[in-house]
């Protein structure tokens, strides 16, 4: 059901003019089956180091999109 919602997303976005930063792309390029695995719980939600990574990534975007105070960090 992930990739379903994900694809449903990734369609609207453009006509609904939301800008989309689409994370599964940043991890599947970033890290092995293996890292990104090791990211999960068993009941396949992010642990804490994925929602470190997540945030760190966020962060990252909102600054290129120079949407946020200079003095964030």
């Amino acid at each position: 059901h992930h990739q379903r919602l994900r694809d449903s997303v990734h369609a609207a976005a453009p006509a609904a003019r939301i800008p989309l930063l689409d994370l599964y792309v940043h991890f599947d390029t970033t890290y092995t089956d293996a890292e990104w695995q090791a990211m999960r719980t068993p009941e396949d939600h992010i642990n804490s180091k994925g929602y470190a990574e997540m945030g760190a990534e966020i962060l990252r975007w909102l600054k290129l999109r120079a949407v946020l105070p200079e003095q964030v960090e």
